[in-house]
């Protein structure tokens, strides 16, 4: 998150998706409601700041959003990709805070390029890119050429408005399912606030995260959010909803095993391992996974929760195979191990391959 669960309370808009946090949050949608019931929040003159709720399911999040629209599951990149197409086309931009405080003024070198889908540098054999076409344009002191006018055509505003182009509202309903008329009257209002005096706030949780496309519809949302000027500022941001443990101070903190502070990359002692034996331990309502390696490696846990279990590996170096089993509270877990249940403790061993 980049905002804390009480910050929401300042937003004038609030844009759910993928998540159901009235459900899955209850303790924390308190602030989405105390935001609600402000009348000095919301788009125009105020009166409650307007909690737009975008899912492929009516849960009890839509109930009490202002707005609800119904959205096709993975396509939520087309979604944001409408509304950044709005505001740009629109002029609806926080002009002083793209100009300054974002890469808009950025020129790109000429080496870049995007046709048929697929950005230049692309390798079919390895399925991936070749990023160092994408470089800025550089100056012979070493620091990139910016245009403040932002007209340039290879400036990162020019092309990102040439490229979201596409996203048409006709487009938009045909990826995505959403009306078009619904969808313009949710870019209307997320339009306003691109206003230095508004500010809305993105939630989201798995919805979002868990597709193979998940990087890139969370990265829309921030795109969105860093035009409208909502990065860095109270009530507004890319809020994840995690787990009930707190999975986010866990990798914001640099607890997990794989990364330092920063979320930089630290070596890998997967590839040392040989091998691992696991034991499982039932507790109440969760499962927990202690893994003890002959290599050496770092000792720190890597959670995994749901909304009623808890799943704790230490350290994440094992590879277990197939499994469900059920907590005290009735909830599934999928685990895959080699592990079979029973009534008062699972026990499992397993090496890496």
């Amino acid at each position: 998150m980049t905002n804390h669960w009480r910050d929401i309370k300042n937003a004038d808009v609030i844009f759910i998706a993928g998540a159901n946090p009235a459900e899955a949050h209850p303790v924390g949608f308190q602030w989405f409601m105390r935001a609600k019931l402000d009348p000095t929040k919301g788009p125009g003159k105020g009166g409650g700041a307007k909690i737009i709720h975008v899912d492929p399911r009516f849960s009890r999040t839509s109930a009490v959003a202002d707005m609800y629209v119904r959205i096709r599951t993975g396509t939520d990149v087309a979604m944001f990709g409408g509304l950044m197409n709005y505001v740009l086309q629109n002029n609806k931009f926080h002009d002083e805070y793209v100009r300054n405080y974002t890469n808009a003024t950025f020129i790109v070198n000429d080496k870049y390029g995007f046709s048929d889908g697929l950005f230049n540098g692309y390798d079919p054999k390895m399925r991936s890119y070749g990023a160092t076409a994408w470089n800025y344009e550089l100056g012979p002191d070493g620091f990139a050429h910016r245009d403040m006018s932002m007209q340039h055509p290879r400036s990162v505003f020019q092309l990102m408005k040439a490229h979201y182009a596409r996203y048409t509202p006709e487009m938009v309903e045909t990826i995505t399912g959403i009306p078009r008329e619904d969808f313009l009257k949710i870019a209307q209002i997320v339009g306003e606030m691109g206003r230095p005096d508004k500010v809305m706030t993105i939630v989201y949780a798995v919805g979002l995260t868990q597709h193979t496309t998940g990087s890139q519809l969370i990265r829309s949302g921030a795109c969105l959010q860093l035009l409208l000027g909502n990065m860095g500022r109270p009530g507004g941001g890319m809020n994840a909803e995690r787990g009930h443990a707190n999975i986010q101070g866990n990798t914001d903190h640099a607890i997990s095993w794989e990364i330092l502070p920063g979320y930089l990359r630290s070596r890998n002692p997967v590839k040392r391992a040989s091998t691992t034996t696991s034991r499982l331990v039932r507790r109440r309502n969760s499962i927990q996974i202690r893994g003890i390696s002959s290599a050496p490696t770092t000792r720190s846990f890597w959670s995994v929760c749901s909304n009623r279990g808890t799943a704790t590996l230490r350290p994440k170096i094992m590879t277990l195979r197939s499994a469900t089993f059920q907590s005290r509270t009735g909830t599934r877990l999928g685990l895959r191990s080699g592990i079979k249940p029973s009534k008062a403790r699972w026990k499992a061993s397993s090496s890496r391959g």
